[in-house]
């Protein structure tokens, strides 16, 4: 595991301090122009070597600012000769701050500009190409290594060579970022320090490597006039970042994606993800795990009886509809359809699944339920796709369910079953289709297969007239509670 340290440089990183220049016998020259005056610095005694430099400032008023590209490659090439008079009071207290830490750290990477290319092909002015750091990034280099504690640092570049202020096409290219920093498992942390350089460079690359390293990610800054920091942004933009995720995942009821957040926001996302994927094994098996969770001041349950599950199953196919899993919709819908009838039945006079290839016997059952149902079933006729045919109730299914159900009147509402009945059977053919191709389904195919009057979206508003539904019932109760907790 590793600890890095990244920089970004900008022009003003090498300086060289006022009082240094005559204490290592250097002298400051003025040529005197037409309209304005440039300043040199030199060896006294020894002119071999003369650099260019801008006069202290009100922001710089203890320093000499140099040109980054033609004056930073003759200090970078005259390093020994000028090394007493330069400085990098940008750069230093970051690496002395980590140094008192006692951080090792086993790379530093510099990243710099470099539009030698961009400006020969016109992109850039001259200026511009005049600021690039790169030779401040050989000249800091140097500087660093002189300190022993970095003796074992690795001391890295990274150059910034095109659209240096577009932010978007910046934070593109850091994803390069990551094979310079290896992989996101060898580190341990990364410390951030973007003081220096272009502010779009700067943004892309704190935005880019909280999204690789996330937490690993400590991002460190000294304001005029403060002492140096760690900042707490990253974190908090995790979190925020992490919030908005999870904001988008309750959007779409998908609580399986919420894999973050405190323990009664996970717990809670568990629960509602289980419970629309109706696996009650799991909750039955971690009763305590969920049931210590409370919403409504209610503890969390789940489903025992049948026509619980049923209603369930319903809530579940109208999340999938509206995630656009039409698969996963039909095939919930028809599962309801082919027991919506048949619980309430065998509620009342028994399990029927024992009976399926006992035929005398099954007429015995529907013996028990009335001695006039079966002279009922043979005069009914059906329609199964373009076709109408007699009943066949010689086995348990779900045409005769649903006529055994109309038979006895158990619904409260048997014109609205009844409509639910007849739409849902001309979905047979696309549930088939699911079940023995790899075709895919459209919410058009469904919306045909259905008829022209008629629509899944009707079909579920009537869905929900009968289960007394809603929106999506306990799941939105969970998301507002999860949404709170946030």
């Amino acid at each position: 595991m590793k600890n890095y340290l990244v920089i970004t440089l900008g022009t003003r990183e090498i300086q060289l301090p006022v009082n240094k220049i005559e204490e290592h016998n250097f002298e400051v020259l003025e040529e005197k122009g037409e309209k304005f005056s440039k300043f040199f610095i030199q060896k006294i005694n020894d002119h071999s070597v003369r650099i260019e430099v801008k006069q202290p400032s009100k922001e710089f008023p203890d320093f000499f600012t140099i040109s980054p590209r033609t004056t930073g490659k003759i200090i970078n090439d005259n390093y020994h000769l000028l090394r007493p008079i330069i400085d990098f009071p940008i750069v230093r207290p970051a690496i002395e701050y980590l140094k008192q830490k006692k951080v090792s750290l086993d790379v530093i990477m510099l990243v710099y500009t470099d539009q030698e290319e961009a400006f020969k092909g016109g992109k850039v002015k001259f200026q511009n190409k005049e600021n690039d750091s790169l030779f401040y990034a050989d000249i800091i280099s140097k500087l660093i290594k002189e300190d022993s504690f970095f003796v074992n640092t690795e001391i890295d570049q990274f150059a910034i060579i095109d659209n240096v202020t577009d932010l978007g096409y910046q934070y593109d290219d850091f994803k390069r970022i990551n094979d310079f920093l290896l992989y996101s498992e060898e580190v341990k942390q990364v410390f951030l320090y973007p003081q220096g350089g272009i502010d779009q460079i700067n943004q892309a690359l704190v935005l880019r490597l909280i999204e690789i390293f996330k937490e690993k990610v400590k991002q460190l800054q000294k304001a005029e006039g403060a002492d140096f920091k760690e900042l707490d942004f990253p974190s908090k933009f995790l979190i925020s970042l992490n919030k908005q995720k999870i904001l988008k995942h309750l959007e779409d009821y998908d609580f399986g994606a919420i894999t973050t957040g405190s323990k009664t926001v996970t717990c809670l996302a568990q629960y509602a993800n289980k419970r629309l994927n109706l696996d009650y094994t799991s909750l039955r098996a971690y009763p305590n795990t969920f049931k210590q969770i409370h919403y409504k001041n209610e503890k969390l349950d789940f489903p025992c009886d049948n026509n619980e599950k049923i209603k369930d199953l319903y809530l579940s196919a109208k999340v999938y509809y509206k995630q656009g899993k039409l698969k996963d919709f039909l095939w919930r819908i028809f599962t309801i359809f082919e027991n919506y009838t048949k619980v309430p039945i065998e509620k009342k006079f028994g399990d029927t699944d024992w009976l399926r290839k006992k035929e005398f016997e099954w007429k015995d059952y529907l013996k028990k339920i009335d001695a006039n149902l079966i002279d009922h079933l043979q005069n009914i006729e059906i329609t199964v796709g373009r076709y109408k045919q007699k009943l066949d109730f010689s086995y348990p299914n779900r045409h005769t369910f649903w006529h055994i159900y109309f038979y006895l009147n158990i619904g409260e509402n048997e014109t609205l079953e009844r409509k639910i009945y007849l739409k849902t059977e001309k979905l047979s053919d696309e549930r088939n289709k699911i079940a023995h191709t790899l075709d895919a389904i459209t919410e058009k195919d469904l919306n045909e297969a259905l008829g022209k009057d008629y629509n899944c979206l009707m079909l579920i508003s009537d869905l929900d007239k009968i289960f007394n539904v809603q929106d999506f019932g306990i799941y939105d109760v969970i998301r507002k509670e999860i949404e709170d907790l946030l």
